[in-house]
C-alpha cells in the first residue's frame, strides 16, 4: 500500500484512525454518487522483495493494521471484503 510506504520511507507514521477516517470517506462518497455500486475491499498483503525484504517486519506490522480496519470497515458499512 502506498501510504505504508511513504511512511516507513519517511519515518512518518499515520495513525490508523487517520487511515479508517479516510478510507470510509472515500467509500461513502463513492457509495453517495453511484448507489448501486457494489464494492469489494480486498486484504491488504505485502510480498517480501526488494525493498521490502529489508524492513519485512515493519511493513508487516502496518499492513496487518490496515488489513483489520478494512476488515472492520467492511462490515460496518456492509461491504464485501475478501
Amino acid at each position: 500500500m502506498n501510504d505504508v510506504w511513504a511512511m516507513i520511507k519517511n519515518n512518518n507514521p499515520d495513525s490508523i484512525d487517520k487511515f479508517e477516517e479516510t478510507y470510509k470517506r472515500i467509500l461513502d462518497k463513492t457509495k453517495d454518487a453511484l448507489p448501486n455500486i457494489l464494492i469489494v475491499l480486498c486484504e491488504p498483503f505485502i510480498l517480501p522483495l526488494g525493498w521490502v525484504s529489508e524492513k519485512t517486519e515493519i511493513w508487516q506490522t502496518e499492513i496487518l493494521k490496515k488489513a483489520n480496519h478494512c476488515s472492520k470497515i467492511s462490515g460496518n458499512i456492509s461491504y464485501r471484503f475478501c
